[in-house]
Order: structure tokens, then C-alpha cells, then sequence
């Protein structure tokens, strides 16, 4: 096979038993292009995590709050004052809750809130003093 390049322009020529092909590099790279986007784009679709559910338990010495997480790529946990609050946001997160605000019967929490916001699911739990 004898590999040789057109001077005339930016085009290679092969050719093998006579039989000359013709392959246009930019064509090659715009397709090469083209499936690197697919890939990336499918891998940030693949990444999202999704919020799936909320359960609290209640014992006699503290509550327990389980959220239900899949593909968990993070979160962050802040306490708030006046009003007492804990706020969870879940990075790149679907909310699939059937709520966004729900009252609770405990002695700890009022209720549970949830906010969906750019980039991040917000999940607030407004506190008892």
C-alpha cells in the first residue's frame, strides 16, 4: 500500500491494488468530533444523581432522616438559625419526590421541603426549637 499526500490540497490518497481512495481529513475529524460529543453528552445524562425518597424514624434519644440516593455525586449539609433549619443540597440531583412540602407529626421536625434549583436538589427540614 503506497500512502502519498496531494499537494495541491490537504487531501491523502491511498492506493492499494490500483484502487485509489480519497480521505478528506476534515471529514474524518468532524466525525471523530461527532461521536466525542456523543459520548460526553451520554456520560453527563448517565452521571445524574436522583433523589428517590425521604424517610424519617423517630427514637427516643434522636430522629434519623434516610434519603434515598442514586448515583450520589455529592452533597452538602448546612444548619440554619431563626428559623432553626437543616438544609441538605444534593449536587446535580432529580428530585422524584412525591412532595415538595410535607408536614410531619414528630417532636424534632415540622416539616420537610423541597426545592429544585439550578444544578441541585434542595432538600430544607424546618426544625423545633
Amino acid at each position: 500500500m503506497k500512502i502519498r499526500q496531494d499537494r495541491s490540497s490537504k487531501t491523502w490518497l491511498f492506493a492499494k491494488n490500483s484502487f485509489i481512495q480519497t480521505v478528506n481529513w476534515r471529514m474524518h475529524w468532524i466525525v471523530w468530533l461527532f461521536m466525542l460529543m456523543a459520548l460526553f453528552s451520554s456520560a453527563t445524562v448517565w452521571a445524574k444523581a436522583e433523589l428517590m425518597g425521604v424517610r424519617i424514624g423517630e427514637h427516643p434519644d434522636k430522629t434519623r432522616v434516610v434519603f434515598e440516593v442514586r448515583k450520589n455525586l455529592g452533597f452538602h449539609v448546612t444548619r440554619l438559625e431563626s428559623p432553626p433549619r437543616l438544609v441538605v443540597d444534593f449536587v446535580k440531583a432529580q428530585d422524584h419526590l412525591s412532595f415538595k412540602k410535607k408536614a410531619l407529626k414528630t417532636s424534632k421536625i415540622k416539616q420537610v421541603r423541597v426545592n429544585r434549583l439550578h444544578m441541585k436538589t434542595q432538600v430544607v427540614l424546618d426544625l423545633k426549637r
